[in-house]
């Protein structure tokens, strides 16, 4: 179990070792006087979880203790388990993943050292279309109470527009 918990930081090591600037947009470069070096907002996130109990383990899966119980990690030699003649399974998972966005680039030449940011452009139409449902839904309030102030009953809307236009 703990060569198989080790394998798993192995990889979870090389996974953030590999999560950087350079292996996604490369190294800094130079041209003529100056040199461009890119900058990005790295994220990553990992879970894990293991975990034993009494139950009946399938076979070929991990259980030990078999019909007369036994010691486990989790119970120890001579102890007491509300466990005993019960098989005792181990279960577990994790998982995880990271992002690299970018965020500009510092260039440095002879006029000096600036930094000069990217934006994303597909953010301004959500902005846009984010702002145009939360209008929407603010009026679709301010109708509703007014209805509701009015004395109009939510199923009787539609004739109440038809009677304010004269067609009932």
């Amino acid at each position: 179990m703990e060569d198989q918990t080790n394998q798993t930081l192995d990889r979870i090591q090389q996974m953030i070792d590999d999560l950087d600037v350079k292996s996604v947009f490369g190294a800094a470069t130079t041209e003529g006087d100056y040199t461009l070096i890119p900058v990005a907002t790295v994220m990553y996130g990992f879970g894990y979880g293991s975990g034993s109990g009494p139950g009946k383990a399938k076979k070929g899966e991990g259980a030990t203790g078999g019909a007369t119980g036994g010691a486990t990690d989790d119970v120890e030699a001579g102890a007491v388990s509300d466990t005993e003649g019960a098989d005792i399974v181990f279960g577990g998972g994790g998982g995880g993943g990271g992002r690299v966005t970018p965020c500009g680039f510092i260039r440095i030449g002879p006029d000096g050292v600036r930094y000069e940011g990217t934006y994303n452009a597909t953010l301004i139409p959500i902005a846009g279309m984010l702002t145009g449902m939360w209008s929407i839904m603010w009026i679709a309030m301010t109708v509703m109470t007014a209805f509701t102030m009015l004395g109009v009953r939510q199923k009787d809307w539609g004739g109440w527009m038809a009677k304010k236009r004269g067609k009932r």
